[in-house]
């Protein structure tokens, strides 16, 4: 789906996965493709919920989502560090333990 198609759609939430991160670049991921199609079609939406598993939190992956304030929403398991919770909730990212 190429970006023009991409603006012809709205949705109020978008749900992604991620490879990792960092706090100093936010989310990540390994392939480029990807990640530029998460961009593109984080533009179209409301909110970016990111679903991951706790450990990823742990590692980073070499390309930047660069999703900046868009993610609201991570949702994870119980696993995640503290330091790390705290960090993406002063960062007004709602964290939903699941």
């Amino acid at each position: 789906m190429n970006l023009g198609a991409l603006r012809s759609h709205l949705v109020n939430f978008f749900f992604i996965g991620t490879d990792g991160y960092s706090s100093k670049i936010g989310f990540t991921n390994k392939d480029q493709m990807r990640a530029q199609a998460v961009r593109d079609m984080a533009l179209q939406a409301e909110q970016v919920i990111v679903l991951t598993e706790s450990e990823k939190f742990s590692k980073h992956s070499v390309v930047p989502l660069n999703l900046k304030d868009s993610v609201k929403m991570v949702i994870t398991d119980n696993h995640i560090i503290d330091i790390i919770k705290a960090e993406l909730e002063s960062k007004h990212i709602q964290v939903i333990i699941s």
